[in-house]
């Protein structure tokens, strides 16, 4: 009944907003028009109802890489956008509001989260509880926003107000603990946004705006492997939408992707080199077999749309893991001899044993040079001393 209700309040000047957004993020020309006409349909409060239906198809269309390129359009004209009372990026007014629900919307998507202490208090945030995604932003916040404006706080206390305020209170409001601590809730929601409370100091005294791009290399250095997961993933699904004549929804695209990447984090760079056509195959099959019926009804009478369950999706899942564990790795035979080298020259450089000439010549550098007689006058003068 709720999904009928976002449906029913939908009107066509958000669809088409939306649509047009969907069409255009592909291409180069996506650009500041767009994101004032995105101001200028939810400019008053009265449009909340349209915006968050607005935010809903967004969320059902776009992919991860989109939804990246939308927000990050955002941020190149975060200067254009914001008021000149908003020196912190956090989006008060209400035509602005939809730029921090299209950013809360990825913050969710990549994995960010309210985090709790064994005892149900809400923790402050650390840079490493920020997804790498959401550093991204706010790294182009860096050179196109805050070095543009003037203000009394450092950019460290400005990022930390921002991601604070925009998205940290938002993940407490929408976790089960927020509903259990009634009205303690409220309270802590301030001070979450307090620019001079404990959550906001968390991340200055962490020096968030210098440590962004350190912790972005770090966050990079599983990326490779990250990328070839999701390439072996896509490929599936792409072949299988091909075969089947229809194309994922974005965010159940994502899904999938997501679930099955953790699944391929088991195997090795030779897995997922010499054996992806085979692990594409095991995960097309899987997304075919795991089809729910009334997918694929719909499909047979015309309906282009896909869906999986849970249960499937963990079978899938097994099956890879079981693939990845069958699969054999052996190391070529030119590999093994480079590592027999490297083990036999390691093996010498930690124990020096000299080769059998250099002892030799060792052996008789270390001999001590025969003692010449000594002459006759001189032997006479030492026995009258003795």
């Amino acid at each position: 009944m709720a999904t009928k209700n976002k449906k029913e309040i939908v009107n066509t000047e958000t669809k088409n907003l939306a649509n047009l957004i969907i069409k255009e993020i592909s291409k180069e020309s996506f650009d500041f028009g767009i994101l004032q006409k995105m101001q200028q349909a939810f400019s008053t409060a009265s449009k909340q109802k349209q915006r968050e239906a607005f935010i809903n198809i967004l969320d059902t269309k776009l992919d991860k890489e989109q939804l990246h390129k939308l927000n990050q359009t955002i941020m190149k004209n975060a200067n254009e956008l914001m008021p000149d009372n908003d020196p912190n990026f956090v989006c008060r007014t209400s035509n602005n509001k939809v730029f921090q629900e299209i950013l809360l919307l990825e913050a969710k998507r990549s994995g960010m989260q309210a985090r709790f202490s064994d005892t149900g208090a809400l923790q402050s945030l650390d840079i490493k509880d920020i997804t790498p995604e959401i550093l991204d932003h706010y790294r182009v916040l860096q050179e196109k926003f805050y070095l543009k404006r003037n203000s009394k706080d450092s950019v460290d206390s400005r990022i930390a107000q921002s991601i604070n305020f925009l998205l940290y209170a938002p993940l407490f409001r929408e976790s089960d603990i927020y509903k259990k601590l009634g009205l303690k809730s409220a309270e802590i929601e301030r001070e979450i946004q307090d620019p001079n409370g404990k959550y906001v100091q968390q991340l200055i005294d962490a020096k968030i705006g210098s440590n962004i791009p350190f912790h972005m290399q770090k966050n990079n250095v599983n990326e490779g492997k990250e990328i070839e997961r999701t390439a072996i993933i896509e490929k599936a699904i792409t072949k299988f939408e091909q075969d089947k004549k229809f194309s994922f929804e974005g965010k159940k695209r994502d899904e999938i992707t997501k679930y099955l990447s953790k699944s391929l984090e088991g195997a090795s760079d030779y897995i997922l080199t010499f054996k992806k056509n085979e692990l594409v195959d095991v995960i097309y099959q899987g997304l075919d077999k795991g089809q729910t019926l009334w997918s694929k009804v719909a499909n047979y009478i015309g309906i282009k749309s896909y869906s999986i369950s849970k249960e499937n999706l963990k079978s899938v899942a097994k099956i890879i893991n079981d693939k990845i564990k069958s699969s054999h790795t052996p190391l070529k035979i030119e590999v093994q001899d480079k590592l027999k080298q490297i083990s036999k020259e390691l093996n010498r450089l930690n124990n020096p044993v000299l080769p059998s000439e250099a002892q030799k010549v060792q052996v008789k550098s270390n001999k001590k040079p025969p003692i010449a007689p000594k002459p006759e006058h001189l032997k006479k003068r030492d026995h009258g001393l003795c």
